[in-house]
């Protein structure tokens, strides 16, 4: 190339412009995760035998330059008397609804592509012991048995009625139920915060947020008893009428 020649020079530059316009941005050149989560402004609160479920409406925007699969959600809340406690994202919502109930997938399942969002109910509950796990199934399995063996016996002149499992089978489960709730439901203002994590562990973002549960939160909650002798609430969610919806303040 003769470097006195205004023509070869301009050859250079333009191979130099074709080369760069074939790359990336300069902004993708530096791999960048950036989440930002936002809660809705009210949440969904229902339980399982007495356990409490978060129903959390969560969207996530993805503001970097990778694609993002998060791999853990967490919920952890300060209750009024200070008392910490750590809720799992056990699985999200989809919008999309089979047979009247809302499809549930897992967390790892979500995958944010940049300058997109992602938006769904996260179900959040508290982790069960070895102990706990062993009681709630085996509650499950007589309630079904029992309620089985009366279906059964159902005539046509009884068919549109509900079947009431054993009471001593519902007694058990309404005194775990409010042993339970007891000691998970009280009145006052919580702290809380979502945190998003992926497969190595590092934290994508945390969202902190407050709401304040009043009487009549957890009246509604604990009138879900009255349904157990259904089933509704041990081998059914609980009924939808019977959560209790709070306000949140970011």
């Amino acid at each position: 190339m003769n470097i006195r020649s205004a023509s070869s020079w301009s050859m250079f530059i333009a191979a130099i412009a074709l080369i760069l316009s074939q790359l990336p941005p300069v902004t993708h050149w530096m791999p960048e995760k950036k989440l930002k989560g936002a809660i809705a402004t009210r949440l969904a609160l229902s339980s399982t035998l007495g356990f409490i479920n978060y129903g959390i409406n969560l969207q996530i925007f993805n503001e970097g330059n990778r694609k993002v699969k998060i791999t853990n959600l967490d919920l952890e809340l300060i209750d009024p008397s200070g008392h910490k406690k750590k809720y799992s994202g056990e699985s999200y919502n989809d919008f999309y609804y089979q047979n009247g109930i809302p499809v549930a997938y897992p967390i790892d399942f979500i995958t944010i592509d940049p300058n997109n969002s992602w938006s769904n109910q996260v179900n959040f509950v508290l982790p069960l012991t070895e102990e706990q796990d062993k009681f709630v199934n085996e509650v499950k399995l007589q309630v079904i048995n029992d309620l089985t063996n009366k279906r059964q016996k159902t005539t046509i002149m009884t068919i549109n009625v509900m079947c009431e499992a054993d009471k001593n089978i519902v007694d058990k489960a309404c005194n775990y139920f409010t042993n339970n709730l007891s000691d998970q439901l009280s009145i006052g203002k919580y702290e809380a915060i979502v945190i998003a994590k992926d497969a190595s562990g590092s934290i994508l973002f945390k969202t902190p947020f407050k709401f304040h549960l009043y009487d009549h939160h957890k009246k509604i909650i604990e009138s879900q008893k009255d349904d157990l002798k259904y089933g509704i609430g041990i081998l059914y969610p609980a009924n939808s009428l019977k959560m209790a919806s709070i306000r949140t303040e970011q």
